[in-house]
């Protein structure tokens, strides 16, 4: 868990440093900050879209997008700010001091919440600094110590693993400042939670993959062939060979008012990898 410490310290640091700068340029910062963020999260997929994935590698569009449109837009507005805001209010040191840390610790959690998204973006592989989300093995060996799974027409086994997450879980706290402020000053059209639930998880189920495995493609490049309604879907949690304990198949029922379907889709060439696949 190298990572989740080097974040953390990260976190923490950022939070200190903002203490020093006291109450009010913290307070600054922090509303700059959760902003940004807001503003990058919920606009950096039609950006990497639109902007990036035609022209170059798809797999890289994301976290560049997000990284870009987090950071110039803070430098920016914090470089105005400290040219028209020379001022700091006048407290009591202790209280500007914590002030300063509380602001700094929303600050940080913030900021390096969407530099944890940019790296778990990244395709490193199933493994970026001794940190994985989801266990390999629910990828690689779903039925290796199982009994026959739920068969039929219509049923549909989800391999699921909790996620691990990161200490202080920076990158959880970023998505739900993005989700909160989408409802409210930065809502469009798309509400960004409803578009995205579980958008640090769905991340890391992306990622979960080998390196060479494309995880993005060129927009156009993948059709929707059919699609139908699945009335038996099984949640399926690995089991452990050590403890002689088989894979657990449960089922479970969509939430009321909606229904679980499977999409069947098309891969173009501009889609497909070397197995064709």
């Amino acid at each position: 868990m190298v990572l989740s410490l080097l974040l953390m310290l990260l976190v923490l640091a950022v939070a200190f440093r903002q203490s020093t700068f006291g109450l009010f340029s913290a307070l600054l910062m922090t509303v700059m900050t959760l902003c940004c963020a807001a503003a990058a999260i919920g606009l950096h997929e039609w950006a990497a879209v639109n902007w990036l994935a035609p022209y170059w590698k798809p797999d890289y569009s994301y976290p560049i997008a997000l990284a870009a449109l987090f950071g110039i837009p803070l430098i920016l507005v914090r470089l105005l700010f400290d040219q028209t805001i020379t001022r700091a209010c006048l407290l009591p040191v202790w209280l500007d001091r914590a002030g300063g840390a509380v602001c700094g610790l929303v600050t940080g959690l913030t900021t390096i919440g969407v530099l944890a998204l940019c790296l778990q973006m990244i395709p490193f592989g199933r493994s970026i600094l001794g940190y994985s989300a989801v266990n390999s093995y629910a990828l690689d060996n779903p039925t290796d110590t199982a009994p026959t799974p739920p068969t039929g027409p219509d049923a549909i086994v989800r391999v699921t693993e909790p996620s691990r997450g990161l200490w202080l879980g920076p990158d959880r706290f970023a998505t739900a400042v993005a989700s909160l402020m989408s409802a409210g000053i930065f809502s469009g059209e798309r509400n960004f939670y409803l578009d995205n639930p579980e958008f640090a998880e769905w991340i890391s189920l992306v990622n979960a993959v080998p390196s060479e495995v494309s995880r993005f493609t060129k927009p156009g490049s993948i059709s929707v062939e059919s699609t139908g309604r699945v009335d038996s879907v099984f949640k399926m949690t690995p089991g452990d060979s050590r403890e002689n304990r088989p894979d657990a198949y449960e089922p479970i029922d969509p939430p009321p008012g909606l229904q679980f379907r499977v999409v069947r889709l098309h891969l173009g060439p501009g889609a497909r990898d070397g197995n064709k696949s």
